[in-house]
């Protein structure tokens, strides 16, 4: 029973390597590529720009909107969003992105994103205020009670 389990531990290793790309700085700048291509950076920025503008007044917000999406250097933006993902990725993890997002449902996911954040930024920034306000009551509750001298007879041990 060993050896059989051991055997098949044996194929799934050699089968994942043999699938597996090299883990080179090319390989990883080649499936960067990929995934800029599938998902572009002209995408992606602009609905972080909107996630932002999110907190600002409303009457000012399409304005903003289309000041910094108009003054923004997408080309800069995907150099650097390139660099980090060679920097930080693997080429098997680019890769597997890069198939997603290329594919009909990774599309369909990433139309989603946008309408996800939407929904979910305010929950988080809820939540957050939320435990602003309780640690702010935990720091004042802590800095008003009395500190207890290590010297009194009901802190010693009996």
């Amino acid at each position: 029973m060993n050896r059989v389990i051991f055997a098949a531990a044996a194929v799934v290793f050699i089968a994942v390597n043999v699938w597996a790309l090299d883990d080179t700085p090319v390989n990883r700048a080649n499936e960067a590529d990929r995934f800029l291509a599938a998902k572009p950076i002209k995408e992606m920025i602009p609905q972080m720009v909107v996630q932002i503008a999110a907190r600002m007044p409303a009457e000012k917000r399409p304005a903003s909107i289309e000041a910094l999406i108009k003054h923004l250097d997408f080309a800069a933006l995907e150099r650097g969003m390139k660099d980090t993902y060679v920097k930080l990725m693997t080429a098997d993890e680019l890769k597997a992105a890069a198939d997603f997002y290329s594919s009909p449902l990774g599309q369909s996911y990433n139309k989603k994103l946008g309408a996800v954040a939407t929904e979910f930024v305010p929950v988080a920034q809820a939540e957050v205020t939320k435990a602003q306000t309780r640690a702010k009551a935990e720091r004042n509750k802590e800095q008003t009670q009395p500190k207890q001298s290590p010297n009194k007879p009901s802190d010693r041990a009996r």
